[in-house]
């Protein structure tokens, strides 16, 4: 099972779950045991809470891709801040795709912040231009020098071929959407930034 699919099955089980709640409401309201209506209440709001912490945005394939990279910086001890504007829009981009341009950055950003002291991630995703550009800005901690060669950053890791791969990649797919890509740092932050066209070209 998917991480899209387990995500999804849970929210069917608590939609399920409510009606059978509502039952034993209807019980215990007949023959008067308030304090076990309480008692439920309080047992399904504590499940609805959960179900909301789990949820990033109503994309169920983005909602799982961001939870999977959250899950990952929270293991490797990384602040992980994440905003999706209500209205964000990104069903235009196959999720395969979506997967390659999100996952090659936000690993990246993970890894970079791992050899900073108290690193950190930020990724915010929101519309532009009256809705007509869906933009992905990622932030992070990064230590040590960034090599550039014109306006093409150079990785310092020992793998270099292997990354080089992957944030080609990336660049490659954006310009399949008529995309763009921006990279910058100063000040021990490195921004990132994908602006994709909703219609037509950029």
């Amino acid at each position: 099972m998917t991480k899209e699919e387990e995500l999804d099955q849970r929210y069917k089980e608590c939609i399920h779950n409510i009606k059978y709640y509502l039952k034993q409401i209807g019980i215990y309201l007949d023959t008067g045991q308030y304090k076990k209506i309480a008692d439920v209440l309080s047992e399904l709001q504590i499940e609805i809470h959960q179900q909301e912490k789990d949820s990033i945005c109503s994309n169920r394939f983005l909602n799982a891709l961001l939870m999977d990279f959250k899950n990952e910086a929270v293991k490797k001890d990384i602040r992980a801040d994440i905003f999706v504007e209500a209205g964000f829009k990104i069903e235009f981009v196959k999720e395969q795709d979506l997967i390659s341009i999100l996952g090659n950055l936000l690993d990246n950003a993970i890894e970079a912040a791992q050899k900073c002291e108290k690193g950190w991630v930020s990724a915010a995703m929101y519309m532009e231009n009256g809705g007509s550009f869906s933009v992905c800005r990622i932030e992070n901690t990064y230590t040590g020098e960034i090599r550039q060669r014109g306006d093409r950053m150079l990785t310092t890791k020992t793998q270099a071929r292997q990354h080089g791969i992957g944030l080609q990649n990336v660049k490659r797919l954006i310009r399949e959407y008529s995309g763009y890509l921006h990279q910058e740092y100063e000040n021990g932050i490195y921004i990132t930034t994908v602006i994709l066209p909703r219609k037509g070209g950029f």
